[in-house]
């Protein structure tokens, strides 16, 4: 699922659509690494 997540939004970048600023981008990445690691209980 993580993986899914951060592809998705390398695809919205890579055809430039992302809704996301650069630093909004990094946030979601780090909550989806953070989820990874530690699950959603934490």
């Amino acid at each position: 699922m993580g993986w899914l997540a951060i592809e998705g939004l390398n695809s919205l970048e890579m055809h430039d659509l992302s809704p996301f600023s650069e630093e909004e981008h990094a946030q979601v990445v780090q909550a989806v690494n953070r989820l990874l690691r530690k699950g959603i209980a934490e």
